[in-house]
């Protein structure tokens, strides 16, 4: 999980950088976020649906480089 992380981490800072996933990373990035209560396809089922990742092949998941966080939207989960 660490080698995810820092993955996503290095990637903010270099917005210019694009991100890409698999179900598994994304699952291994995220599901801290959501307490671990989603597995792995029920996690990329919402961050599909909220757009935080866009499919671009097989098993592969551009990272939303625009993504506005729930909270900031003033949305609920």
């Amino acid at each position: 999980m660490k080698d995810i992380t820092k993955k996503v981490h290095k990637a903010i800072f270099e917005m210019d950088k694009d991100i890409i996933f698999t179900k598994h990373e994304l699952f291994m990035a995220q599901a801290p976020s959501w307490n671990f209560e989603l597995d792995e396809e029920q996690l990329l089922d919402k961050a599909l649906e909220l757009e935080f990742v866009t499919k671009i092949g097989d098993d592969k998941y551009l990272m939303n480089n625009d993504y506005i966080p729930l909270k900031e939207r003033g949305e609920k989960e």
